[in-house]
């Protein structure tokens, strides 16, 4: 049975995808111009994908993966700090913050 290309990720693993890769990103010591080049996806996918605003096609998480040297897995496992609860809900209310703020200023 083939893998499929494309299957939704939650809330959760939308966020936890976005930290691994901007934490990779960061730890091999690309920007994000770099890194979507090294990866064949545009910038404001890594962007969307690092917010966990994007919801990828596999094709993608696994250029993503191949560029960071890691596993597919490796991308929605989450690190040790993200397992506790309260991390992943200060992280959600900070994101959610972000959005308001950017849509307060589209909208002026």
């Amino acid at each position: 049975m083939p893998l499929l290309d494309h299957a939704s990720l939650g809330l959760e693993e939308a966020y936890i995808l976005g930290y691994n890769v901007e934490r990779l990103r960061r730890q091999r010591g690309m920007d994000v111009s770099t890194f979507a080049r090294v990866a064949g996806i545009t910038r404001p996918t890594v962007y969307k994908m690092e917010r966990g605003e994007a919801d990828p096609k596999l094709s993608y998480v696994r250029k993503v993966a191949d560029a960071l040297g890691v596993s597919v897995v490796d991308l929605l496992t989450p690190p040790p700090e993200v397992l506790d609860p309260s991390f992943y809900q200060r992280a959600c209310a900070v994101r959610a913050q972000e959005r308001k703020d950017r849509a307060g200023k589209r909208s002026r």
